[in-house]
């Protein structure tokens, strides 16, 4: 967003001192190697969007002696993003690819307090679909078995924790993953032919396993069964 009125208002009518509002930026990295190793893709992508060395590790040493800098709770911020990948093929066999993702954001990335500074679109937030204070694994596994025919399988196990952004500067910051817990796992496989170019059978089977923390230590679990067909031509 190149023009963004309300930031600059907001930071000149804060005078950088957290009221009324906190306009900040953020800082953006990716990187992607593709057969450098042979049939290999390697990648990743940072999101910074508040950081401060002393935050790293949360502590200050000065002639020897640690403590905790609670005097700015600016001081000390380590909300930052990051998503790291790798993908193989012809991996055993040919036409074999297998793909091993990493996503974690920590508590309060994408978001604030105030929530006119939280980017949404329609309450849709513009950032990784887990949102802050969560962490993905993503597993997926495709084969091509001819010309036009291939299968797709995959895994996800999603870990997230409170979705609040109160607290966002009281010292020290919560914990990874603070508050009570959602656990998520998807399973699914696809099975997808080109009969003519593209004019696309499609069939798919997804497994999801969910747990919610009701109160310290107690889950309930859901789970449910999606089983679909698709006819489509020219997407």
């Amino acid at each position: 967003m190149p023009f963004m009125f309300f930031f600059f208002a907001d930071d000149y009518l804060d005078n950088r001192t957290n009221q009324p509002g906190d306009a900040n930026s953020q800082f953006f990295l990716s990187v992607s190697s593709k057969s450098h190793l042979k049939n290999t893709h390697l990648y990743g992508t940072l999101f910074v969007d508040e950081i401060t060395l002393k935050g790293i590790n949360g502590t200050i040493f000065l002639d020897g002696q640690s403590f905790n800098d609670v005097s700015d709770p600016k001081k000390l911020r380590l909300q930052l993003g990051y998503t790291l990948g790798a993908s193989v093929t012809d991996l055993l066999v040919d036409n074999l690819t297998l793909t091993a993702e990493y996503t974690k954001i920590n508590p309060f990335v994408y978001g604030h307090h105030t929530p006119a500074q939280t980017y949404t679109n329609s309450s849709y937030l513009m950032g990784h679909w887990i949102g802050h204070n969560s962490d993905l694994v993503h597993l997926g596994l495709n084969y091509r078995f001819l010309r036009g025919l291939q299968m797709n399988l995959w895994g996800e196990y999603i870990r997230k924790g409170s979705a609040e952004y109160t607290g966002q500067y009281i010292q020290p910051q919560p914990e990874f993953l603070f508050g009570l817990k959602n656990y998520y796992k998807y399973f699914g496989v696809t099975l997808k032919y080109e009969l003519m170019h593209e004019l696309n059978f499609e069939a798919r089977f997804r497994h999801d396993v969910v747990s919610n923390e009701e109160s310290q230590g107690l889950f309930t679990d859901d789970q449910i069964n999606e089983l679909s067909f698709s006819i489509y031509y020219g997407l």
